[in-house]
Formats: C-alpha cells, structure tokens, sequence
C-alpha cells in the first residue's frame, strides 16, 4: 500500500492499521484500569471528620523525664593526638 504524501519509495508495513488498533485498544485497556484503580482508591479512603480523643485528657500521667547519670565523654588515652601545626598562621 502506497501513500500518496510519504512518497513513492516508501511503503507502509501491510499490518500497519491492524497494529495501530491493537495499540489504540491496548492505552484505552489502560486507562480505563486506571480510572477504576482511582474510584477505587477514592472510595476507600475514609472521609476526614472531627478528630474525638479516645482517653480522658484528665485521667492521663503526665510523662516524666529522668535525666541519667553518666559521666562526661573523655578522650580515649591511647589515641595519639594530631599536631594542629596546620592552624598556625602562615608566615610569608
């Protein structure tokens, strides 16, 4: 099958109108899932209310912070220290 604006030297693929279906049926297969996917999804979220405390605000602890005793961090004795000759300032 020739087309009259591609040309002389070009033919079309004979199943070309066959293919172009099959693709066409194929994104509308497609979107149609994704659409219900999206109802879907948009009905199984619950729909946003007032938020109702499930405990008496009253009859709750108030929580308390115990501050550990650990002693401070020391430098580990058997790590030799660097030399910080490199803070010096620059002498030109």
């Amino acid at each position: 099958m020739r087309l009259p604006w591609i040309g002389p030297q070009i033919e079309a693929h004979p199943q070309r109108d066959r293919l172009v279906e099959i693709l066409k049926q194929r994104e509308a297969q497609i979107k149609a899932a994704v659409q219900q996917a999206n109802k879907a999804q948009q009905t199984a979220q619950p729909k946003v209310g007032s938020i109702k405390p499930k405990a008496d605000q009253q009859n709750v602890p108030k929580a308390t912070v115990v501050a550990s005793k650990r002693p401070p961090v020391q430098p580990d004795p058997t790590i030799v220290r660097p030399s910080w000759t490199f803070l010096q300032p620059l002498v030109a």
